[in-house]
């Protein structure tokens, strides 16, 4: 359920350490970047462990100021898998806290937060919120290619490799075939050249994720003080936002006005076939703007009412898991593990 989390912080290291945990890693990667704005210029450090999907920024002196993490990549060493319940986002949380332990300066007691002896990270500032599904990349596009998410001014963006992706500024769904996006990965195939990649379920995953941004954005959506800042959530919360935010593609606006016709639903069913069809009838009879927008509504509304977008989003008792299993990386991280004891787990 959740990929992505970032954090911004502010948490005290010592450089010998973290040295040495990037000398763990075959993998990895550390740059410096300078940004000269009229007279001042500012230095960030960047270090990356691809492995954990573990990305840290410095812009102040032994201080971590920003945390990126893929929170599958701590549990299975890639994300086509996913954070499925409490206790999966337990653990991960858990692995990403030791990590940070290990480069931690323990002369500073202000950065452990609590008994458990968990880091302090400040707020979120980045939340990735995903699924997948045993449903075909086209299925979903053709369903969606005509809506409108009332959180983004523009339509959908639709890419020549079939993905489609609203976008925009603090808020942005994109969906599209993991298996795709893993696959085209030289490392995940065997001697033979096969790919080793597969899906858990049927012969499909398309994911749908949902990326929001900015301390006040996140913290606005999970209903808690901008000012503060969202710290933490259970994971029942993060699938209701996700639920909400996926249905409010259905809140395409006021169809008081204009009752479905006859015309809508035989072009919401040719859509299947031909996406572009509406849009050449619109251009044939010169539609006035207003009609053409009225009946792009009416055949979208038929559209997600015959596809049923809340099944996509059931309750979560009832939420089907559709993942990736990639043999090479789950081994990679668990010869990790093996090598380097108390890195992941204290």
């Amino acid at each position: 359920m959740i990929d992505t989390l970032s954090w911004t912080c502010s948490i005290p290291y010592l450089p010998d350490r973290l040295v040495e945990l990037q000398s763990l890693f075959p993998n990895r990667k550390s740059t410096n970047r300078s940004k000269t704005k009229g007279s001042c210029t500012t230095s960030t450090r960047h270090w990356s462990l691809p492995l954990i999907g573990i990305r840290l920024s410095s812009g102040t002196q032994n201080y971590i100021t920003s945390i990126q993490c893929e929170l599958p990549k701590l549990l299975y060493g890639h994300n086509g898998r996913l954070i499925r319940n409490a206790a999966d986002l337990t653990v991960a949380l858990r692995r990403l806290d030791s990590v940070l332990q290990f480069i931690a300066d323990p002369g500073i007691e202000s950065i452990v937060k609590g008994e458990s002896s968990t880091i302090d990270k400040g707020h979120i500032s980045r939340i990735d919120l995903v699924w997948q599904y045993n449903h075909p990349v086209s299925t979903l596009r053709g369903v969606l290619h005509n809506a409108r998410h009332p959180r983004i001014y523009g339509g959908p963006d639709l890419f020549g490799n079939g993905n489609i992706a609203f976008q925009g500024n603090r808020f942005t769904v994109t969906i599209y075939d993991k298996m795709k996006w893993e696959k085209p990965k030289t490392r995940y195939k065997n001697a033979s050249g096969v790919c080793s990649i597969t899906p858990s379920v049927g012969s499909e995953v398309s994911r749908i994720e949902l990326k929001l941004e900015s301390k006040g954005y996140v913290a606005k959506t999970f209903g808690v003080d901008p000012k503060v800042g969202l710290k933490s959530f259970p994971f029942d919360e993060a699938y209701r936002v996700y639920r909400d935010l996926v249905l409010e593609f259905t809140n395409l606006g006021n169809h008081s006005s204009t009752s479905t016709t006859s015309l809508a639903s035989f072009f919401a069913s040719e859509a299947l076939r031909d996406r572009f069809i509406l849009e050449r009838y619109i251009t044939h009879r010169q539609h006035h703007p207003s009609r053409a927008s009225a009946l792009r509504r009416e055949a979208q509304s038929v559209v997600l009412r015959s596809f049923d977008l809340s099944s996509l989003v059931p309750s979560l008792q009832r939420l089907k898991v559709v993942e990736v299993v990639n043999p090479w990386a789950e081994n990679e991280l668990l010869k990790f593990m093996t090598n380097n004891p108390g890195i992941l787990e204290p």
